[in-house]
């Protein structure tokens, strides 16, 4: 009965294993190269389809930490800017940000969080986390009335809003100021 058993040890079997690896090698290097070569081309290309004329684009939202001031720290009172230029402020961080429809290249603050952006004519009208937490007794203008106006195709200048929100003043600077940062930084592509 023993007889019958089949031998799984057979010395042919054991003979061509050794033959297959190279094989094998070879085939998880091919599809190893084209895995990697499928990274590379996106990742040169920027991950992004090329579109002949993209209407509205997202940024991503980068946070940035808030600076935490003590209670017994006072806010030293800044003096109020002209009404016809921008405050200073701090962009923070930023990324670049390419508008195609410009064939230009911005950097843009993080401190606006996720951003869009849509055209009018000559005009990027401008969204952002930011302009979205004015406060709603400040009206729908303050959130959706900003943007960047390009003049004679060579200039930039920011459009706002008419007026400031009396219950945020400090954030309607701030977002002006971050804005003319943005339009003082476009540049050809």
């Amino acid at each position: 009965m023993n007889d019958a058993t089949p031998n799984f040890q057979d010395d042919a079997t054991n003979t061509r294993n050794p033959a297959l690896i190279p094989w094998i090698v070879v085939g998880l290097a091919s599809v190893l190269a084209i895995l990697v070569s499928i990274l590379v081309m996106n990742l040169s290309r920027g991950g992004a389809d090329v579109s002949a004329d993209p209407i509205q684009t997202t940024e991503p939202a980068v946070t940035s930490p808030k600076p935490t001031t003590s209670p017994t720290t006072k806010p030293t009172a800044e003096p109020t800017p002209s009404s016809d230029r921008a405050p200073s402020v701090d962009v923070g961080t930023t990324s670049s940000m390419r508008i195609d429809q410009w064939n230009a290249v911005t950097d843009v603050s993080g401190r606006f969080g996720a951003l869009n952006y849509v055209f009018d004519g000559e005009t990027m009208q401008i969204t952002s986390a930011l302009t979205d937490s004015f406060p709603a007794s400040c009206g729908a203008a303050m959130k959706t009335g900003w943007g960047i106006e390009r003049v004679a195709g060579t200039s930039y200048k920011v459009v706002k809003p008419a007026g400031q929100c009396a219950d945020s003043p400090e954030l309607y600077d701030q977002v002006w100021g971050l804005m003319q940062a943005m339009a003082d930084a476009i540049k050809p592509a």
